[in-house]
């Protein structure tokens, strides 16, 4: 690894072949939950540029807008 903070610089110095390799050997964690919070955060949750929201809380394409009721009438 270098890096070079005045020029902001970040530098992986791994021959891309070795790289190539550890991604396809990687595995993916267990998952440690099958339900609760923790299950529905990581399947529903939107990455920072999509809002950190979760998927289900967003309008559909179908969905028409409307104002809300405001008050008791």
């Amino acid at each position: 690894m270098e890096i070079w903070r005045a020029k902001a610089i970040y530098r992986l110095l791994v021959d891309e072949a070795e790289f190539k390799g550890r991604l396809d050997s990687r595995k993916p964690a267990p998952q440690r939950f099958r339900r609760g919070y923790y299950t529905m955060f990581l399947d529903h949750i939107l990455q920072a540029h999509e809002g950190c929201d979760f998927d289900f809380l967003r309008a559909r394409p179908e969905d028409v807008p409307y104002e809300p009721q405001i008050g008791r009438s």
